[in-house]
């Protein structure tokens, strides 16, 4: 029942309003038939009180003048109220004079006034005169009004929710349309129609949401198809270039190896030349270990020749550095005197000024 519940959106709304609906007829009702038996009752208990004060004056002086007939008249004559349960007059002891239907009631539902007699001019009581009313009649009266209200209640409550379920029913199957329209098209049926598109309100933008959500969906669709063929023809291009690149691979390979065999036999050729270069060379280096004897009895003739001219070599750059030496120290003295000789011609033009003088 409550999973029904939870998937009925129409019933998700209606049920609660309702409820608090009934809720409200309930509490009306409630307060209706509790002002009804409050004013019914004050309405019984004014006439209680009514009667009584009439009744009391004609009943004290015939209690006076004890005469119990009269009162027994006027008693009854009470009894043509639908109310009237029981009346007594009391003397001034306490002992019943009179009474009239059931004087002694105790049930609930009573309504009873008691009042003394007086005489006129005096002011000590002489009895009491009691009666009493029921609130059957006036409580049957309101139950039967509050089952009247209560059946209009129900009623009332039963066309407003016919009214809610017209009203959200009319709102909820557009609702109801675009959802199923969705579960089409998360399942792939891209063709099916999105109705409420020409309505202008929440449903209208809602279905025109739908329907962008259709074209993406189909244009989402067209893009991995085309991603697919592209997969595919790029799968092919590839297996294509695989297959020339083998092919040219293979063509490759043959004429390497062609190229190689024709190298390995002119290899043979050439190694045979070199074989026989080779016989010639030791014979040429056999003759030649002589001849390289001597040029390295020469070579070492020359070494010490080279070893003396070294040295001879290091003495001078010896010489030379030590003539650098004296010629820088000549350089030196040569600017001094200079200096010496500009200082002693100055002076000497200072002694002509002064002879002059």
């Amino acid at each position: 029942m409550l999973d029904f519940y939870r998937k009925r959106l129409m019933i998700r709304v209606v049920v609660p309003i309702a409820l608090l609906i009934l809720i409200a007829m309930v509490f009306g009702v409630i307060g209706v038939v509790r002002m009804m038996t409050m004013e019914a009752q004050g309405a019984v208990r004014e006439r209680l009180h009514l009667t009584t004060i009439s009744l009391a004056g004609g009943l004290s002086e015939a209690l006076w003048n004890a005469d119990e007939e009269f009162i027994t008249v006027q008693l009854a004559a009470l009894s043509s109220d639908p109310d009237f349960v029981g009346a007594k007059v009391l003397d001034g002891k306490g002992r019943v004079v009179a009474s009239h239907g059931r004087a002694d009631a105790t049930e609930s539902g009573l309504l009873s006034e008691r009042v003394a007699l007086t005489r006129r001019g005096g002011k000590a009581p002489i009895g009491e005169l009691e009666i009493f009313l029921s609130l059957t009649r006036a409580e049957a009266a309101i139950q039967a009004t509050a089952l009247r209200v209560a059946m209009a209640a129900s009623g009332l409550l039963l066309l407003v929710t016919a009214a809610l379920v017209w009203l959200i029913r009319g709102l909820t199957r557009p609702i109801v349309k675009l959802t199923t329209t969705m579960t089409r098209l998360a399942g792939g049926e891209y063709e099916t129609p999105i109705p409420g598109l020409d309505m202008r309100d929440e449903l209208g933008r809602m279905a025109q949401a739908v329907e962008t959500f259709k074209r993406n969906a189909v244009e989402k669709v067209r893009l991995e198809a085309n991603q697919i063929l592209l997969k595919e023809q790029a799968e092919e291009e590839r297996r294509r270039a695989m297959d020339a690149v083998a092919g040219r691979f293979e063509g490759t390979v043959n004429d390497t190896l062609e190229q190689a065999q024709a190298a390995a036999s002119r290899m043979d050729v050439s190694a045979a030349a070199m074989a026989a270069s080779a016989d010639r060379t030791n014979r040429i280096s056999g003759e030649a270990v002589p001849r390289a004897q001597s040029v390295m009895e020469s070579a070492q003739t020359i070494a010490a020749a080279v070893e003396q001219l070294a040295a001879s070599i290091r003495e001078i750059s010896s010489q030379a550095q030590h003539s650098d030496t004296v010629a820088d120290d000549a350089e030196a003295r040569v600017a001094r005197t200079l200096t010496l000789m500009e200082a002693l011609v100055a002076g000497s033009s200072r002694i002509g000024d002064v002879v002059t003088l």
